[in-house]
């Protein structure tokens, strides 16, 4: 026959620590330099002019940086226009849009609401020198007022503009 179940011994001492495995690489790190505008700002210009509060200045650390803008506003009724804004460093045109602002209603009044937006990896920047993107902006048009209406202080959850810069 089998016998009985015998006591359980003592718990045995721990073993030795294992080695520490290498530790991983540091992971890479953005920064982001970006302005909105805060007040409200109409572009009646048909030749570019500066948008003076936004520019961002950064120091550039890495080759490139991503540049994203975006704005939104509203226009005249009964408005055929067009609104154009761009991105310089300097002299350099960086690129920019072409937003068409445009209402036929001459009934009821509305007031057209426009959008654009405009995202390029910018190449070329020399570690440690000093950059400044420029926001630009012009309108015309063929029929009633072409001015662009940027209603970023009284409207900012309907009118924005937005210059960022990450790298």
């Amino acid at each position: 026959p089998t016998g009985e179940t015998g006591l359980i011994g003592p718990v045995g001492p721990n073993g030795e620590t294992g080695l520490m495995g290498p530790s991983g690489s540091v992971g890479s790190t953005s920064e982001i330099s970006s302005v909105s505008l805060g007040v409200d700002y109409t572009v009646t210009t048909t030749t570019f002019a500066d948008i003076a509060p936004m520019s961002v200045t950064f120091t550039a650390t890495k080759t490139s940086a991503l540049l994203i803008f975006s704005s939104s506003g509203i226009s005249s009724t009964n408005a055929m226009a067009f609104v154009v804004f761009r991105i310089r460093n300097g002299a350099t045109f960086l690129g920019g849009t072409n937003t068409h602002m445009q209402s036929y209603d001459d009934v009821t009044g509305t007031v057209p609401q426009w959008s654009c937006t405009y995202t390029k990896n910018v190449t070329g920047l020399v570690v440690g020198n000093s950059y400044t993107f420029q926001v630009q902006a012009q309108r015309n048009g063929i029929l009633g007022n072409h001015d662009a209406i940027i209603q970023a202080g009284t409207q900012p959850d309907r009118n924005d503009m937005t210059l960022s810069v990450i790298q």
